[in-house]
């Protein structure tokens, strides 16, 4: 066990060989489209585009009701709700109805469900004040019922992002002028075709790094660490976490069920924060409807707990279990502590190895 411990802090500080080239020149990139504003009113900007890019991106699609015009942000918000929903479609192998709400590129709510109508049910109820004036993406068709909640005042929709409309719900789309409709026109369950590369712009230059695939998949991509084996259930709410957890900002928890999230709290600089704020969001801190909703939840935690607080303030409000990578010097104390609540501990690494999967994601 000793071993272990030293061998799973020891990822955190090994060096990454990389073999990117010493000269690297991007592009080209052409003018697809002027945008409302960058970042704030009076920044002028643009969408440019790759002509190496093959698949469902954000490239790949086409506005269907202009409204008040994209802006930089909601190009952010559509890309990473996007890059989720893809991921939870096809977690099960059979492609499923997925709807994920974003707001400055943080997910709001995420729902799964037999239909689309569901799965937006479910991603509006998880959080629907920070759902309002949020953008809207899913992987299948929106038709007439789910188009008539959309151009509700309350819901104040800034942008759709769908594969398909039925013309009907077109029709209705049309009674909200500032709203933004846009189709994917590339084959959603397709994959993606670049150079597997992320790039992040710093004055002077940019960053690289190779992209991240997401490892921790199936029970045989974790270890359970507590005494509690976790149930089927849990099994499936942190498996349908786990993506979510990736496409939040650092640091995140995220609390909900294998269908729905219920709270998430990202973008926090300690980790005791950003779980207080997914327990808040789950049990009415909305100042809309109290409610209770943590009891019987699962937990997610991109990293590791340098101390046993995450866990002693989950178990107060009956969250049942977490998925979470090891490495810190106190993982003991982390998961006598489940135990001490009989809380199932999922560690994301592959049983017989020392790494774990963490999921930082600062965009």
């Amino acid at each position: 066990m000793a071993e272990l411990d030293k061998g799973r802090r020891e990822q955190y500080r090994r060096k990454v060989g990389e073999d990117f080239p010493d000269s690297l020149t991007l592009g080209p990139f052409s003018k697809r489209l002027s945008l409302r504003y960058g970042h704030n009113p009076g920044d002028p900007a643009a969408f440019l585009v790759s002509d190496s890019v093959e698949g469902p991106t954000i490239v790949s699609s086409e506005i269907l009701q202009e409204g008040r015009g994209l802006g930089f942000i909601n190009l952010g918000d559509m890309d990473l709700g996007l890059e989720l929903v893809r991921e939870l479609a096809s977690q099960s192998g059979q492609f499923e109805s997925v709807y994920v709400i974003v707001k400055h590129e943080i997910p709001s709510g995420v729902g799964r469900g037999a239909s689309i109508k569901q799965a937006f049910q479910r991603a509006w109820s998880s959080d629907p004040l920070c759902s309002f004036g949020g953008v809207h993406v899913t992987s299948g068709t929106i038709d007439d019922a789910i188009a008539g909640e959309l151009v509700m005042p309350e819901k104040n929709v800034e942008v759709i992002f769908a594969p398909e409309y039925t013309p009907e719900s077109l029709e209705i789309l049309k009674g909200r002028k500032d709203l933004r409709v846009v189709k994917l026109t590339a084959d959603i369950r397709s994959e993606v075709v670049d150079d597997g590369n992320n790039y992040k712009s710093v004055r002077g230059g940019f960053l690289v790094e190779q992209r991240h695939i997401i490892r921790t998949r199936t029970a045989d991509d974790f270890e359970v660490v507590s005494a509690r084996q976790p149930t089927h259930e849990e099994i499936k709410a942190a498996l349908f976490l786990w993506p979510i957890a990736y496409w939040t900002r650092s640091n995140v928890i995220v609390i909900g069920t294998e269908n729905q999230t219920h709270g998430i709290g990202a973008g926090q600089q300690s980790r005791i924060d950003a779980a207080d704020m997914a327990i808040r969001k789950a049990n009415g801190a909305n100042g809309r409807k109290q409610f209770l909703r943590s009891k019987g939840t699962f937990m997610v935690s991109d990293a590791y707990m340098p101390e046993p607080d995450v866990v002693e303030l989950a178990a107060t409000n009956g969250v049942t279990g977490i998925m979470y990578p090891l490495g810190s010097l106190k993982d003991s104390l982390v998961i006598d502590a489940a135990n001490s609540h009989n809380m199932t501990m999922l560690a994301t690494r592959r049983p017989g190895t020392t790494d774990c999967e963490r999921v930082f994601l600062h965009r």
